[in-house]
C-alpha cells in the first residue's frame, strides 16, 4: 500500500518500505490485517445485536411502565416525564450506535443508500456536499463496498470528535479498476507528523492496505484536512 502524507504547500512524499522488506512482508501482512479486520466486524455485529435485542427491548419495557404511570400519578407526573424522555433519548441513541456497529448486508442493500444514511447519522448538523453521481456498484465487491464504508465511519466520526469543521464535502466514484474515495473538511486541521499513529487513522490505513490501495492525508493546522483513498477493483475473496 502507498501512504502520503502532505501539507497544503509541501509535495507528496511516499512512505514505503524498501522493497525488498515489501515483497517478504505484504502478502503475509494484508492476510492478517484482513483476519483482524473480519474478526473486528465480528465483534462489532455481536456487540450491535446485543445493544438493539437485548438493552433496547428493556428500556422499551421500562419506557412503556413510565407511560402507564404518567396516566395514574398526577404528584409524579413531571418527574415520570422526565425519565421517560431520557430513556427516549437512551433508545434512539443506542438504535444509532447498533447501526454504526453492524456492517449492512451489500446482498441486500447498495453501498449508495447506505452511504446517504451513515451521513445522515453523524452529520446532522453539519452542511454536507455529497457526491455519489458517478458511483456505479456492479464493478464493486461486497468486501470492499464494506471497507470504503467503514473508511467513512472513520472519518466522519474524526471529524465530528475533532475538526470542528462548519462544512464537509464527500465524494465516492469507481471505473471498472478501481473506487476512489474523498472526504474534505474545513475544519481545524492538523500536523499529519504527529496524528500519524493516531488510531482513527490506523484503521483507515488497515483497511485500505488489505485490498493494496492508497491513502493520501493532506492537512495543516487551520487549513482543514482532505482523505483520499484508492483502491483497486480486483477479484476480491470476502
Amino acid at each position: 500500500m502507498d501512504v502520503y502524507y502532505t501539507k497544503k504547500t509541501s509535495t507528496r512524499v511516499p512512505l514505503r518500505q524498501p522493497k525488498a522488506a515489501r515483497k517478504t512482508q505484504s502478502v503475509p501482512q494484508q492476510v492478517i490485517n484482513r483476519l483482524m479486520i473480519k474478526t473486528q466486524e465480528n465483534e462489532r455485529n455481536e456487540l450491535g445485536r446485543e445493544l438493539h435485542d437485548n438493552i433496547n427491548q428493556i428500556l422499551a419495557a421500562v419506557k412503556l411502565q413510565l407511560e402507564y404511570s404518567l396516566e395514574n400519578y398526577d404528584e409524579e407526573k413531571s418527574t415520570v416525564e422526565r425519565c421517560k424522555n431520557n430513556i427516549e433519548e437512551v433508545i434512539r441513541e443506542i438504535r444509532n450506535l447498533s447501526h454504526r456497529l453492524v456492517l449492512p448486508r451489500f446482498a441486500e442493500t447498495s453501498l449508495l443508500s447506505e452511504i446517504q444514511k451513515t451521513v445522515n447519522n453523524i452529520l446532522q448538523r453539519q452542511p454536507v456536499c455529497l457526491d455519489l453521481q458517478h458511483l456505479n456498484e456492479t464493478y464493486i465487491p461486497d468486501a470492499i463496498k464494506e471497507t470504503i464504508y467503514r473508511i467513512l465511519q472513520e472519518q466522519l466520526t474524526n471529524i465530528i470528535r475533532h475538526a470542528k469543521a462548519r462544512n464537509v464535502a464527500i465524494k465516492v466514484y469507481n471505473t471498472q479498476r478501481e473506487v476512489f474515495l474523498c472526504i474534505e473538511d474545513d475544519g481545524i486541521g492538523f500536523d499529519t507528523r504527529q496524528r500519524r499513529n493516531g488510531v482513527g487513522i490506523t484503521n483507515i490505513l488497515n483497511r485500505v492496505e488489505t485490498y493494496n490501495g492508497t491513502v493520501t492525508i493532506t492537512s495543516e493546522p487551520g487549513n482543514g484536512c482532505r482523505l483520499q483513498v484508492t483502491v483497486p477493483l480486483l477479484k476480491v475473496e470476502d
